[in-house]
């Protein structure tokens, strides 16, 4: 533990040498600039990356010059529906500010001709975006007092801290005013940073931005009911732009594929050497994540997603170093490389956020979330472990010692999830009744949770008193999985209602309907087959 302490300190320290980024408040956070550009650009154009040219020249160019000027379509719609009632092409994604300004000046009240949640959310979040945009050209009064006009420079690029208002930060467009230095910075840094923003040096202003906050950084700007707020450290800063600088999750995703592919190729044990980088790598993502949040990371869809498969191989290691089987681990790279495949086929939105209010708990979040976030890693492993239960079982035509490890394998996987899953809904009881006064109350994500702990202890009970078998312990896990499944995604992506809105979303249903098809034909065919007096492959 402590090996790895140093190493993790000194990775900071080095990083902290080698990056440098000055931060901008947003959605209230503390972003280092670079980051606040992806994840602006992603609010707008739903993309990590952009084609035409680079997320900054887009960004800074809305900043400077306002969305009157920018002819590149930028502006990202997904609702058909939504399309439609605006006038604008249903087939195309991204649209012009102008084509978006203008569809909306025509239909003032297209918000009413709307059907359906989903829809209507979008049009709220276009409606932003575009009042968002619009408040870039905004002009400055100057019979306004000081404070309503830094409030009134804008919400973009919100990089200068208020001396007045501690922890309130302004616009970069305050320095086209004609005011007194209003920062906590000297006035010889206050009047480079104008002339900087004058000429429209991006690089020069960031410089000094960086150097100015150095002034500032790690230290407490409010201390209410004995907690205080304090600035992110440059460290921290820099740790966060160095999780959007690379694809982490990418090279973690072909370590994992590599791993499996040399498991299945190889006699010699190749794959751990990709197996384990993998992992320490996926690790060290995820202790960044915490070290920036000072929180664990499992607050919205984007962190389950990370820390699920994670959990998977923990699970396939323990498991590995029980039996000696090296099929424990690949099932967990293969767990891996679909679930951070899928990540990045959804483009999933990966911004570090705070946590919020229903979450705001480390105790809570820590046992609660954890556990049951947990659970989901070990049902996946269980699942992969099942399908190649029946695979193996369809093959060989009776069960034979292989298959019977396998199925011992299947049943350890379970248990594990099932001691995560039905303590901490328990947890998330107690949890419940100490924030909103009630220990239980039928909500979607509880009765989901419930409906799956009933799942897996209905199958554990059939396996322990001898009503299934291997085969039917298999099946379980596969029909556990799509519970589980639906408790993790559905809930918060099809039904999305109940209390638990920290994690909703939307879209990828059919894909999800696709899936649960896919499984419910592929253990029809394999139970058929199993059951099957004239089949046998001897």
């Amino acid at each position: 533990m402590r090996i790895s302490t140093v190493f993790f300190s000194l990775f900071l320290f080095f990083i902290s040498n080698v990056f440098g980024t000055f931060p901008v408040a947003h959605q209230g956070r503390f972003h280092p600039s670079d980051v606040y550009i992806k994840q602006t650009l992603y609010d707008l154009y739903h993309g990590r990356k952009i084609s035409a040219f680079s997320a900054d020249k887009l960004i800074w160019n809305l900043h400077f010059n306002g969305p009157y000027v920018q002819k590149f379509p930028f502006l990202y719609i997904h609702s058909a529906q939504l399309k439609e009632v605006l006038g604008l092409p249903v087939k195309a994604s991204h649209f012009t500010f102008e084509q978006v300004d203008k569809a909306i000046l025509k239909n003032p009240d297209f918000k009413k001709l709307l059907n359906g949640k989903k829809t209507a959310a979008e049009a709220e979040s276009l409606i932003e975006k575009m009042r968002f945009l619009k408040q870039q050209s905004f002009p400055d009064d100057p019979s306004l007092p000081v404070q309503e006009r830094l409030r009134k420079a804008g919400e973009d690029f919100k990089a200068l801290p208020y001396q007045a208002k501690p922890g309130e930060w302004v616009s970069l467009k305050a320095l086209q005013l004609d005011i007194p230095n209003f920062t906590p910075y000297s006035d010889l840094l206050y009047q480079q940073l104008k002339e900087a923003y004058r000429q429209q040096d991006t690089k020069q202003l960031s410089s000094l931005l960086e150097e100015g906050y150095k002034q500032i950084a790690g230290v407490a700007f409010l201390k209410l009911k004995g907690k205080s707020l304090t600035y992110p450290t440059t460290l921290q800063l820099n740790a966060e732009s160095l999780l959007y600088r690379y694809p982490w999750l990418l090279i973690c995703t072909a370590l994992y594929f590599l791993s499996f592919i040399c498991g299945i190729l190889f006699k010699k044990p190749v794959y751990l050497i990709f197996a384990f980088g993998a992992f320490a790598l996926h690790t060290l993502i995820l202790a960044i994540r915490c070290f920036v949040l000072e929180r664990p990371p499992v607050s919205n869809m984007f962190e389950t997603v990370i820390y699920v498969p994670w959990v998977a191989m923990t699970g396939g290691m323990i498991l590995q170093a029980i039996s000696r089987d090296r099929k424990l681990i690949l099932s967990a790279s293969l767990v891996n490389v679909l679930l951070l495949l899928l990540l990045e086929a959804t483009q999933l939105n990966n911004r570090l956020d705070n946590v919020q209010a229903v979450l705001d708990s480390q105790y809570w979040l820590l046992i609660h979330v954890l556990m049951v976030v947990g659970s989901y890693g070990m049902f996946a492993l269980a699942g992969v472990l099942g399908h190649l239960y029946l695979i193996n079982r369809i093959v060989a035509g009776k069960e034979t010692e292989k298959t019977r490890m396998q199925g011992r394998q299947v049943l350890q996987a379970i248990y594990l999830g099932t001691s995560l899953l039905i303590p901490g809904t328990i947890l998330g009881g107690v949890w419940a009744a100490e924030s909103w006064g009630r220990f239980w109350d039928w909500d979607p994500k509880e009765s989901w949770a419930f409906i799956s702990s009933c799942v897996y202890l209905i199958w554990i009970h059939a396996y322990r008193f001898n009503h299934i078998r291997y085969d039917g312990l298999a099946a379980g896990s596969i029909i556990g999985l799509m519970a589980i499944s639906f408790t993790w995604y559905g809930v918060n992506y099809i039904l999305g209602t109940g209390l638990h809105s920290y994690g909703f979303g939307s879209g990828g249903e059919g894909y999800y309907y696709l899936y649960l098809a896919c499984e419910a034909i592929f253990l029809s065919i394999a139970l058929s087959l199993i059951k099957s007096k004239r089949y046998s492959f001897r």
